[in-house]
């Protein structure tokens, strides 16, 4: 299955492991600008600041793709 792989900055890594801590059993809602991406249900503590985002929609993952980097510059 087609991914996307994040890797967050140390200080961001350590807010996401707060928040999934947080959120564990819970959906949390991923948004880039005012676009809604996922909502996937958190099963446990996200730590490492690497995460991987798969869909069987390949246009929609390059499509998120192109719209971090665009954050990113």
């Amino acid at each position: 299955m087609p991914e996307l792989t994040i890797q967050l900055s140390s200080d961001d890594a350590k807010k996401f492991a707060e928040l999934t801590e947080r959120a564990v059993g819970s959906r949390l809602l991923m948004m880039l600008g005012e676009r809604p991406l996922i909502a996937p249900l958190v099963r446990f503590l996200i730590q490492g600041g690497c995460m991987s985002i798969d869909d069987t929609n390949v246009t929609e993952l390059k499509k998120m793709e192109h719209d971090l980097k665009k954050l990113i510059r």
